[in-house]
């Protein structure tokens, strides 16, 4: 997918909502039960969890989202396979298959996102994060539970274990948040580059000349 090509799309989630106010049950069309986040909840699991455990909060984010972008591969594997003749998503493309995800992720009210293969590497374009959103302008990078749910995601769908690292992010003034996905030794050098200032292009030039 092209980064030029993108064009926002509006959510149909509402339309798809089922409404229980005696059980104050919310059920989307797949029968999946619910809920909304707001604002300020995002803001305190953060607050609380920096403030109690401020040398491990991002790692912790991160395993977190990790787990839940494994149950948001299957989530979106099950909705393939009651649509469509096929039994899983083994015969889909990569571009089928995360077009898919970014229209489940959209739906229920993420932003979206877009992949741009850098050969060894994945870069991965979020934008509208309700997570940096919610934050606020940050000196940091905020997105440690979408990095770890694109790690999560990417690791069910190719069966190898990938990692994930925001290289730029809405919260500190980006126009959208990026990230890379790759091995452990990939995203550990990303890491380093980022860490010593590398600029967010120059990131993803170094990352596609190693891929040709």
């Amino acid at each position: 997918m092209s980064s030029s090509a993108f064009t926002p799309k509006p959510s149909p989630a509402a339309d798809r909502l089922t409404y229980d106010t005696e059980s104050g049950v919310i059920l989307d069309d797949q029968r999946e039960r619910v809920i909304w986040v707001p604002e300020d909840l995002v803001q305190s699991i953060h607050a609380v969890i920096r403030r109690r455990m401020p040398d491990v909060a991002a790692q912790t984010l991160y395993r977190f989202g990790r787990l839940w972008g494994e149950r948001f591969f299957v989530q979106v594997t099950d909705r393939i396979a009651a649509t469509a003749s096929k039994t899983g998503t083994s015969d889909l493309s990569s571009r089928a298959f995360f077009s898919r995800c970014d229209e489940v992720w959209g739906e229920w009210g993420w932003g979206h996102f877009e992949v741009v293969e850098l050969g060894a590497a994945t870069l991965i374009n979020l934008y509208n994060s309700p997570i940096a959103l919610s934050l606020g302008n940050s000196s940091e990078a905020v997105d440690d539970l979408f990095a770890g749910m694109f790690a999560g995601l990417f690791s069910k769908r190719s069966g190898a274990t990938a990692e994930s690292v925001e290289i730029a992010c809405l919260a500190k003034g980006a126009p959208y948040c990026r990230f890379i996905v790759g091995d452990e030794a990939i995203v550990r050098k990303v890491y380093a580059w980022a860490a010593y200032g590398t600029a967010t292009d120059d990131i993803v030039r170094r990352l596609s000349r190693n891929g040709e």
